[in-house]
């Protein structure tokens, strides 16, 4: 997880406007 993001398990995570909630982790 990045520091500074909202808990991933509150809705959905948008990076970029994309949802990233579901994309595994680099």
């Amino acid at each position: 997880m990045i520091a500074g993001l909202e808990n991933p398990n509150e809705g959905d995570i948008y990076i970029d406007g994309k949802r990233v909630n579901d994309v595994p982790a680099a």
